[in-house]
């Protein structure tokens, strides 16, 4: 019906459940419908939270997204995806309190001339609380693309590679935009439609390994001299040293390029 097979397709998700550790070349597809199981979770607990997945198109000209988010109290973190149409799809039965942080976002390139214009992440419908944060964004149509009417949304702590039209376009919205950095081979500064509250980014090479699987070794910062270095904002993820770093994965020494211990999701999501 939507042109592609789904990997994983779940309906109606209430508190406490879990995907992870997927390796998949099609998308996942979760929706709760409209009208239930929107009520607040209990404190601390999420309704889905999936994490480490890699996701790599099986044709590389996909026109579908990456995950339909459509699901309330939900977060997708520690994941990759590649050549999808576009990446995150936060759909209306999503509407509120939903987590998008550190993954890897490459070569979403629109090649059906959709909606969401090759988006890594795409809001078309009502969503309160969106929260985007440590996520590497390469060569995508637009890096975020909110059509709908988002209230409390917050881009913070990411990095923006060869965006090929805009960063963030969210006409008509007001959104947190700090502490990310933005590169290109010629130097572009910022494009952004919307009414952003902007402190603390930068403009530069963020100075990852560039070695490797893009999804394991290659966005991580190369030495403590890289620009994403202490730079981030404290988000309620931890961190190592004074400040967090931006992007996908903290330093944590010369000679060590393994991640923080990792944290437990209800440690987290009521702390922002």
């Amino acid at each position: 019906m939507w042109s592609e097979d789904i990997a994983i397709e779940l309906w109606n998700l209430i508190v406490g459940n879990e995907i992870y550790n997927i390796n998949c070349n099609t998308w996942l597809s979760i929706v709760n419908h409209r009208d239930i199981y929107d009520d607040q979770p209990p404190t601390g607990k999420l309704n889905l939270w999936i994490h480490d997945v890699k996701m790599i198109d099986q044709d590389g000209i996909s026109n579908k997204e990456a995950i339909e988010m459509a699901t309330p109290y939900m977060t997708v973190s520690d994941s990759y995806f590649k050549d999808k149409g576009f990446g995150m799809a936060v759909w209306m039965e999503g509407k509120k309190d939903m987590t998008i942080r550190n993954n890897i976002f490459y070569n979403a390139v629109d090649h059906s001339n959709n909606w969401a214009a090759g988006a890594g992440v795409f809001v078309p419908d009502v969503v309160d609380g969106l929260f985007v944060y440590n996520n590497v964004f390469e060569y995508c149509g637009t890096s975020i693309h909110m059509k709908g009417t988002v209230t409390n949304s917050k881009f913070k702590n990411n990095v923006f590679i060869n965006p090929i039209t805009m960063d963030v376009y969210a006409p008509g919205k007001t959104f947190e935009f700090t502490n990310n950095i933005k590169f290109t081979a010629v130097n572009q500064p910022w494009k952004i439609e919307g009414s952003a509250i902007m402190s603390n980014n930068y403009l530069g090479n963020p100075g990852f390994l560039n070695t490797g699987n893009r999804w394991d070794t290659y966005y991580r910062p190369a030495s403590s001299s890289s620009l994403v270095i202490a730079k981030g904002v404290d988000v309620g993820l931890p961190f190592i040293g004074v400040a967090p770093e931006i992007g996908r994965w903290e330093f944590t020494g010369a000679g060590g390029r393994e991640e923080i211990s990792p944290v437990a999701e209800e440690e987290v999501v009521n702390t922002y």
